[in-house]
């Protein structure tokens, strides 16, 4: 999913453009003739490209579009991201609640054995064989986390790349905040609550439902914990290698620290974690904190 970031990026930032430089309708029909062409030519046994493609075009069309979703970033992140959210509705949770039919799975062990067989003996590309179709047992059950977490960063990195090509079209930008002030709002605490309750109870028909929200909510009060982090490094009077250091030996020891991040990100909601007179005062950077939050 991570890597077919590189190929959804532009594609939402031409959408991007065309939805500032002209009306969404004409848009629209850009959208519905490159999903023709995506279903006709590219793969047309396969309606997950064409989907992608429909998807793509939606949140490019969202994102050029200001006054939708308008008000604060958060606000317009979550409408770019909803496309996304959608589409994870739509095929992360199926797997979630049916699993992967047996002729996906064996199609993936036979590419990943080949795989192993290249670099391994065969004894050790099979026993790797098995650790490696448990960890992907255990990406299914997550997917519709997995799909979630995926539109979230998806839709931050086109509002990078989106301000990039609109100021070469001579459009006016979009303000972005800076990671550092990202931060989910107070309610969403109440989803990861849900969440929990539903798997402290213990119903086992709810359980993959409730581990898959418990999951994604987890990622996103990380990445809530990651910009209280790098808020705080940031403001850190030292040279710039000792930075480099220590990020080096955070994101290698990252599945320790990742449990800490979540724990500060969620404490966050109640003791305001980055708390500073630069984004207290009034003035510029005090009317940007409320955008932020």
């Amino acid at each position: 999913l991570m890597t077919i970031i590189l190929i959804e990026l532009p594609f939402v930032a031409c959408f991007a453009v065309f939805a500032r430089k002209f009306d969404w309708m004409i848009s629209s029909v850009y959208a519905l003739m490159g999903t023709a062409v995506s279903f006709a030519l590219i793969y047309p046994g396969n309606p997950l490209t064409y989907l992608v493609f429909i998807k793509v075009a939606v949140t490019g069309i969202i994102l050029g579009k200001t006054g939708w979703f308008g008000g604060s970033f958060p606000r317009r992140l979550s409408g770019v991201t909803l496309p996304g959210f959608v589409f994870a509705l739509i095929f992360g949770l199926p797997i979630v609640i049916r699993g992967v039919s047996p002729e996906i799975l064996e199609v993936i062990k036979e590419d990943t054995l080949q795989i192993y067989q290249a670099v391994m003996t065969e004894d050790n590309a099979r026993n790797t064989l098995e650790n490696a179709m448990f960890f992907f047992d255990q990406i299914f059950k997550l997917a519709f986390a997995f799909y979630v977490l995926f539109g979230v960063v998806l839709s931050w990195l086109s509002f990078q790349l989106a301000n990039i090509v609109l100021r070469k079209f001579n459009e006016p930008a979009e303000r972005i905040p800076p990671f550092y002030a990202f931060k989910m709002p107070f309610s969403a605490i109440w989803v990861l609550l849900f969440g929990g309750v539903i798997f402290v109870i213990g119903y086992k028909p709810s359980i993959p439902l409730a581990s898959n929200i418990l999951a994604a909510m987890a990622g996103l009060y990380g990445m809530q914990g990651l910009a209280i982090v790098t808020y705080h490094i940031n403001r850190i009077s030292i040279g710039r290698l000792p930075k480099v250091i220590f990020w080096v030996i955070f994101f290698l020891t990252f599945a320790f620290f990742s449990v800490f991040l979540i724990i500060i990100g969620i404490f966050d909601n109640w003791f305001n974690l980055r708390y500073s007179p630069e984004f207290s005062t009034h003035g510029e950077r005090g009317n940007d904190n409320e955008d932020y939050t």
